[in-house]
């Protein structure tokens, strides 16, 4: 090759060169000219699997009262709660988001968590006022919740709790979109998502389209405004089967969704909390089991036999009774309630570590999964762990106040709600976290003694009836979570439509 090519090939790369490093500075010049206006903010956009088909705020400003209150619109998903538009001195403001478990149900947000948390911090740093602010919508999936979080940073916060994870599964949509970009274009996606360049454009876009931003969901299915449970329909128990991959999709998505909220948090400097709820794993039942689909005939009268079998023993021989369930599992591993079943032979025999094994395993195979699931825990506390967010796994914690092998009905009253002192326990193992690593001051000599008095005198403060209507929401929540509502039949639900 002479001088001559070789100067006019180096000749043609420079300028090559020269018009992409051009194009670079260009997108970095109009990158920071819509940062400059604004379209650079904290939040995250719309969630990239799902879109809404309309979102409100949770809090209104009354200003009679100067005082943000919850939007009478969000009944009855939500209570209603006020705290001041201005934030005191010397206030410290906690929001806790989540499902019913936050909002404290069967009873309400008088005897939930965070309510007991407020009087541990106060008797604890008497100097100082605290403000928590229940945020627990009832069936709220982590979905649901980030929007509700990135309009509470408009609110001064100072510390965001987070306990979500049961609901995920309450509500029909589908994962197509992330079934084809998950792996090949997820980081991608994400990445690009968080320019202000985008988040310019798709402004334009939806503009020009003449939509609000919630209604722009391409190839993604778009929730309605509230709520849409299956349980919420009668006999909405057949509307679940199983289907694998539909649950990854969800699985996937709570993951993504706790990643989210950490990330809006870290940007806003807002610390973040994680409390990983609590199931009852030996006092219920899974709600739905369902054989596996290749069974043949003479399996199945065989399975039946051995199910009959171990029904017979259990009273009298829980091991033989262990073993008919085996052979019956080794048959069908699908099935729910044997694992269950197994689980309380092992229980009645000593072998504890089993037992809860079994107990798993039946929530894992449950068809109508109200529980939050064993993988989805794994995530979130491996998350926190790698992330450093101070977290709580509530399942350990509240099995370590009881004298059960495995968590039942010693701390839940039902499939995942704690007792009253149980949301005690809660807020007491979540204050001792915030002392360990955000309020580090000297706390007030004698506190828990002059926190079990304002208990008392909380207490005091409750009608009778409130327990009466506690009763009454338990036993409702049990015939919704057989499929028994009075709502309308589940042949009324109406597909999520993709946009």
């Amino acid at each position: 090759m002479n001088l001559k090519t070789l100067t006019k090939k180096l000749s043609h790369w420079l300028t090559k060169l020269q018009a992409f490093s051009f194009g670079v500075l260009l997108l970095v010049l109009i990158e920071g000219a819509f940062r400059l206006g604004g379209f650079g903010d904290n939040t995250l956009g719309n969630d990239p699997l799902v879109g809404f088909s309309s979102l409100e705020p949770l809090f209104a400003l009354d200003p009679d009262t100067d005082n943000y209150q919850t939007r009478r619109e969000r009944y009855p998903y939500f209570i209603q709660e006020s705290f001041p538009q201005q934030k005191g001195k010397d206030t410290f403001r906690i929001f806790a988001f989540g499902g019913s478990t936050v909002q404290g149900r069967p009873y309400s947000i008088a005897t939930a968590f965070p309510k007991w948390l407020q009087i541990n911090l106060e008797t604890a740093f008497p100097n100082k006022k605290f403000e928590v602010i229940n945020c627990g919508g009832i069936s709220y999936a982590s979905y649901r919740l980030v929007p509700i979080i990135e309009e509470c940073l408009e609110y001064q916060p100072d510390l965001f709790i987070l306990c979500t994870g049961q609901n995920e599964f309450l509500e029909a949509r589908t994962y197509d979109s992330i079934k084809r970009l998950a792996k090949p274009l997820g980081s991608s996606v994400k990445v690009i998502s968080k320019l202000a360049t985008y988040k310019a454009m798709d402004s334009l876009y939806r503009r020009f389209r003449g939509t609000e931003p919630a209604e722009v969901s391409e190839n993604k299915p778009t929730m309605k405004r509230e709520v849409d449970a299956l349980l919420d329909y009668r006999r909405g128990l057949e509307a679940y089967h199983r289907d694998p991959k539909w649950q990854w999709g969800v699985i996937t998505h709570f993951q993504e969704n706790i990643k989210r909220i950490d990330t809006i948090s870290q940007q806003a400097g807002v610390p973040l909390v994680i409390l990983n709820p609590p199931v009852n794993l030996k006092d219920t039942p899974p709600f739905k089991s369902q054989h596996h689909s290749n069974l043949s005939d003479p399996q199945k009268v065989a399975y039946k036999d051995w199910i009959q079998q171990a029904n017979d023993h259990y009273k009298t021989d829980p091991r033989k009774a262990a073993q008919y369930l085996r052979w019956a599992i080794d048959l069908d591993p699908d099935y729910a309630l044997a694992h269950y079943s197994l689980g309380h032979c092992y229980l009645a025999i000593g072998q504890f570590s089993r037992a809860e094994e079994s107990f798993e395993t039946a929530l894992i195979e449950d068809v109508c999964p109200l529980r939050i699931q064993p993988n989805m825990r794994n995530f979130v506390n491996n998350f926190c762990s790698k992330n450093h967010i101070p977290y709580l796994d509530l399942q350990v914690l509240m099995k370590g106040h009881t004298s059960a092998a495995v968590l039942g009905s010693e701390m839940l009253v039902d499939h995942v709600h704690p007792s009253i002192h149980g949301h005690q326990i809660i807020a007491e193992a979540t204050a001792e976290l915030l002392f360990e690593n955000l309020l580090i001051d000297q706390k007030s000599t004698d506190w828990e003694s002059k926190r079990d008095e304002a208990y008392k005198a909380h207490f005091e403060t409750l009608d009778p009836l409130y327990y009466s209507h506690g009763k009454i929401r338990l036993e409702n929540l049990l015939l919704w979570t057989k499929g028994e509502t009075e709502g309308p039949a589940i042949e009324m639900h109406r597909p999520i439509q993709s946009q």
